[in-house]
C-alpha cells in the first residue's frame, strides 16, 4: 500500500519525506534505491555489470566463470595448475616458462 504517496517498503531501507511541492516520496537509506528503497545498491560505475547481481549493498553474487568486486574479472580453470598466470581480462592462463 502507500502512505502519503510512500510505498510501505520506504520504512524499511529510507524514510518517507515531503518535498519542497509538497509531495511525499521515499529518501534511500545509503546502499538502497528504486521505488520504495527495496533495491540494493552496488558500488562503481556498471555495478555488478553483466556477470553478477547485487544481492545487498555493496555485494555482487558473481555468476560461475567471474570474481572481483564488479564481477568483471574472468577465472582460469583450475587457477592455472599453479603452473602459470590467469589472464582475468580473457580468462586465459599463460604458462610459467
Amino acid at each position: 500500500g502507500s502512505f502519503n504517496g510512500c510505498t510501505d517498503e520506504c520504512e524499511e531501507h529510507g524514510t518517507c519525506q515531503r518535498n519542497a511541492l509538497g509531495d511525499h516520496l521515499c529518501v534511500c537509506d545509503k546502499g538502497w534505491g528504486g521505488q520504495g528503497c527495496s533495491l540494493p545498491q552496488c558500488g562503481g560505475s556498471g555495478g555488478c555489470g553483466e556477470h553478477g547481481s547485487c544481492v545487498a549493498p555493496g555485494v555482487c553474487k558473481c555468476h560461475p566463470g567471474f570474481d572481483g568486486p564488479e564481477c568483471d574479472l574472468q577465472v582460469c580453470r583450475n587457477q592455472c595448475s599453479r603452473h602459470g598466470l590467469c589472464d582475468t581480462v580473457h580468462g586465459k592462463c599463460e604458462c610459467f616458462a
